[in-house]
């Protein structure tokens, strides 16, 4: 006994602490992870995921909605669109060569000039990318340089060979078909010869092709480092979209079998009823609106109702649209096209948050894809002598700026109040709000210039602060 308390008070046991999250318990059972890098979560599962993808975008009304509103949101009617701001020694702006190189690339936009197939525009193309990115995770960009001009080949993910995991000859590393340098910086992409989804027309697939890194852009969010391929945004939610989708259906047709109001025709006596039956031996009844039956004796009627739709229902696929929106980066609203419910503060703080992921999505398109095409651009036209410009200055004609779309608020007058006292007590600068509206200081100042001088040109005047009011005769009133 002696011993027993000398062990128990002389020598404490050391308290292990462990983080709640890594204990296992009986609730934890099916929690199964492994540390694997984000190559090796992927091996084997990209072209599944793809497929699992673009079946939602074909079946899914939610995602479908998605990818448009992402396109609408993210590019706009006229995409992302570029100003030149070459400037001279002396810091003014090289005006006559920002306006040669933007007439070319306008040229350069249209259908038929700056994508091989010759059914694009540039617009097109960045919607095509972009959507792309989204639903298959990632998109290849080759760029074909031609005494011509520059060309853009869009290839789908599938070309680049999924099952090329070796080491090269030069002893780089080939992994998912992208050969890397030790620094594991892209060095040439393995292509397939032609889509593998296409055996059935041209059995040419299984030849590679290796592509040099110069010639192709390979865009897609970029989640863990050492991430070698992307992976389709939808994820996260694509067990939730396809279940809900099965609910939904189920749901719909328990609803529609339940406005059939059907039946059943039960006897009190096995033999209760001697009348006529039809060749299948059914009770025949001819039923029309607004008229009473009467049953033969012995014969009664049980009707059949599903007690659908689910008055839960609404309830229940709003709660799982909200997961698919947050993961999605974007509103419920948006996703669901619900307003429901909305007011002004709620709709505006929504809008907030998701034009920022909006505005996030531009700046991966701007950095990844449209500066690099740009300045394969810029170098082929500058070589070519198209522009009448030196090529020895390319670094000083090299600065584009791109600008995604804007928004209007729900409120515009509210926030142009709020600009302008902004810009008054010098919180603001006057670029900054043109900015923000999608627009350019440069451009916006010429064109005011331009209008007020038309104006004088007319002898009208265009500043409010300039205009007689009393030459403003009011219209009387009706009645």
């Amino acid at each position: 006994m002696i011993q027993y308390l000398k062990r128990k008070f002389s020598s404490p046991k050391t308290a292990v602490r462990r983080l709640n999250a890594t204990q296992s318990s009986r609730l934890t059972l099916d929690w199964i992870t492994a540390c694997l890098s984000q190559d090796g979560e992927l091996k084997g599962q990209l072209p599944i995921l793809r497929d699992r993808s673009r079946d939602l975008e074909r079946n899914n009304e939610w995602v479908k909605g998605f990818l448009r509103s992402l396109e609408n949101n993210t590019l706009g009617e006229k995409g992302v669109s570029l100003q030149v701001r070459a400037k001279e020694p002396s810091g003014q702006l090289d005006e006559i060569a920002n306006n040669i190189i933007e007439r070319a690339w306008k040229q350069w936009s249209k259908v038929g000039n700056c994508e091989v197939t010759g059914r694009h525009s540039w617009v097109d193309v960045q919607r095509l990318i972009l959507r792309c990115i989204a639903r298959d995770g990632e998109v290849l960009i080759r760029m074909i340089k031609k005494s011509t001009g520059l060309c853009l080949q869009i290839l789908e993910a599938d070309l680049l060979d999924d099952s090329y995991n070796a080491r090269a000859e030069n002893g780089n590393e080939i992994r998912f078909g992208v050969e890397f340098d030790s620094y594991r910086r892209p060095v040439a992409y393995h292509l397939l010869g032609n889509h593998p989804g296409d055996s059935q027309f041209n059995a040419d697939f299984k030849r590679r092709i290796r592509v040099p890194a110069e010639e192709i852009i390979h865009p897609f969010k970029t989640e863990r480092p050492e991430q070698s391929r992307g992976i389709p945004w939808l994820v996260s939610s694509m067990n939730r979209l396809k279940m809900l989708d099965g609910y939904a259906e189920a749901e719909l047709v328990a609803a529609r079998t339940g406005a059939a109001k059907m039946g059943f025709f039960t006897k009190a006596t096995p033999d209760g009823w001697t009348g006529e039956i039809d060749d299948d031996g059914n009770l025949p009844v001819d039923s029309s609106p607004g008229t009473i039956e009467e049953l033969p004796a012995g014969v009664d009627f049980k009707s059949w109702d599903t007690n659908h739709p689910n008055s839960g229902y609404g309830d229940f696929v709003k709660s799982c649209l909200r997961g698919v929106a947050t993961s999605l980066g974007i509103s419920y609203n948006a996703l669901s096209n619900d307003l429901e419910g909305v007011n002004y503060s709620s709709i505006r703080a929504g809008l907030i948050e998701e034009r920022e992921v909006w505005k996030a999505v531009q700046r991966m398109m701007i950095d990844h894809v449209l500066e690099p095409v740009f300045e394969a651009w810029l170098e082929v036209e500058l070589l070519s002598g198209r522009l009448g410009l030196p090529f020895d200055k390319f670094f000083k004609f090299n600065a584009p700026e791109f600008r995604g779309r804007r928004w209007a608020w729900v409120d515009p007058k509210k926030d142009m109040e709020a600009a302008v006292l902004a810009m008054r007590n010098r919180i603001k600068p006057l670029r900054d709000i043109i900015a923000e509206a999608g627009d350019d200081i440069y451009d916006v100042l010429a064109k005011v210039k331009e209008d007020e001088e038309l104006a004088a040109s007319y002898g009208l005047k265009l500043d409010p602060d300039q205009i007689d009011n009393s030459e403003i005769v009011d219209e009387p009133e009706e009645g």
